[in-house]
């Protein structure tokens, strides 16, 4: 593996999501649409959908309801959250997932029903 994908696959980051009656598809096209530049990996197990992308991933409210409808909000997405790589932040429009400072970003679960880690 050159020395770049060895970087990028220990700095991915991003959710894991249960998967809900089709949702899912369309929270994957949401994050398509926030990260254009970026080749995100998709790994689909039989109950999560892991979405990784290098360094740093967002979804925003608008995307989502741009998919899922006007009424599918933030706290909707985080319900469908397993864990997540990386430092997940959540502002009332938006989610990211950032790299930590440490050379790897380690898959942490919720603390909380919220689904955020502290």
């Amino acid at each position: 593996m050159r020395e770049q994908e060895r970087k990028d696959v220990e700095n991915a980051v991003g959710p894991v999501l249960m998967i809900c009656g089709g949702r899912v598809d369309l929270v994957v096209s949401a994050i398509r649409d926030d990260n254009p530049e970026i080749a995100l990996q998709v790994v689909e197990g039989d109950r999560q959908v892991r979405v990784l992308a290098p360094y740093f991933l967002r979804v925003t409210r608008m995307s989502l309801q741009w998919h899922l409808g006007p009424r599918f909000e933030l706290d909707s997405l985080e319900s469908m959250i397993v864990t997540s790589a990386g430092c997940m932040r959540r502002t009332s429009e938006e989610i990211t997932w950032e790299a930590g400072s440490s050379s790897r970003a380690e898959l942490t679960a919720p603390t909380s029903g919220n689904g955020l880690a502290p």
